[in-house]
């Protein structure tokens, strides 16, 4: 099985409370909210006890802290954060609201119906959703905006090019960035 993990970063996020995990027969993908470097810390270090093979920071991380985080774990566990293109970036920014957040994680044996997780914490809450195929993926993400999420973010294993796909599938209505855009 395929271990990896996703460290939300969140105002008031508390790790012990703010934690959840999608399983599939392929996949297992572990989330901790946090709210401090330290937290950031301890979870990299639970997630990596845990083998946890890679680890996408999300929300307010930058290529540096990740850089830091993997040096940290003594490069065992690939650390990689969510980037969004520029065009997405100036979405970012113009967002006023950032409780309403979405995440999609993409692998073998994950699927949208019996693969989903809702973390809730006062002016942060999560919907993550698991999703084998590109298809899969698309239409979870347009769920996720008629349901009002402000703006998704992508695990590593999403390409450019199925980032794009995203995009385009949720009509440029809120940002999108990924994890895997570096691939």
């Amino acid at each position: 099985m395929k271990r990896f993990g996703l460290i939300l970063n969140g105002s008031g996020l508390d790790p012990v409370n703010y934690k959840g995990s999608l399983t599939s027969s392929d996949f297992a993908a572990e989330v901790f909210g946090v709210s401090s470097e330290e937290d950031t810390l301890k979870a990299a270090e639970a997630l990596a006890s845990r083998g946890a093979a890679f680890i996408n920071l999300c929300g307010d991380y930058n290529g540096d802290q990740a850089a830091a985080l993997a040096r940290h774990l003594n490069g065992a566990v690939k650390v990689s954060h969510v980037k969004y293109s520029p065009e997405e970036s100036r979405k970012m920014e113009q967002l006023t609201d950032f409780s309403e957040y979405g995440f999609i994680v993409h692998g073998e044996g994950f699927h949208p119906h019996s693969h989903n997780l809702r973390l809730e914490a006062p002016g942060c809450n999560t919907r993550l959703v698991g999703a084998e195929t590109m298809e899969e993926a698309e239409e979870a993400a347009r769920k996720m905006v008629d349901d009002g999420i402000s703006f998704i973010e992508l695990c590593g294993a999403f390409s450019g090019e199925m980032t794009a796909r995203i995009i385009q599938a949720v009509e440029s209505r809120v940002p999108v960035g990924s994890a895997g855009l570096d691939k």
